[in-house]
């Protein structure tokens, strides 16, 4: 299967550490992953030296739109079967990059669904689109 992940966040958090992690996992079960992360940022330099193997895109531009557009061209030329997600920004830039021909689905951790505090759901509920 063909996978692209998409972390654009700058900063390496946890969340795109997470995110990296499943990336690396995937590929090392076999699939072809590539990860598209912000271009120069402190995350694409992390995943680099962190997991050297793993296929790092860039996605230019400032604002949304111009990152879409990068995204677009990525998700064009790779032509994945799968877009793992991880942020909302994310799953916006995703969805205009995949356009009519695809979907795009952000699992929740139990932190983030609504009047989850307090819980520790492991289950993944998608969002309505």
């Amino acid at each position: 299967m063909r996978v692209l992940v998409v972390a654009t966040q700058p900063q390496f958090s946890l969340g795109t550490r997470l995110m990296a992690a499943l990336a690396a996992g995937l590929a090392a079960r076999g699939d072809v992953v590539a990860m598209a992360t912000a271009v120069h940022s402190e995350t694409e330099k992390a995943i680099e030296r962190l997991w050297p193997r793993l296929s790092v895109r860039a996605v230019t531009g400032r604002g949304w739109f111009r990152q879409a557009v990068s995204l677009r061209g990525i998700v064009t030329a790779l032509r994945p079967d799968a877009l793992l997600v991880g942020s909302e920004h994310d799953a916006v830039l995703g969805a205009f990059a995949v356009g009519k021909g695809g979907a795009v689905v952000r699992r929740l951790t139990a932190s983030e669904r609504p009047g989850a505090a307090g819980r520790h759901d492991t289950s993944h509920e998608p969002l309505p689109w």
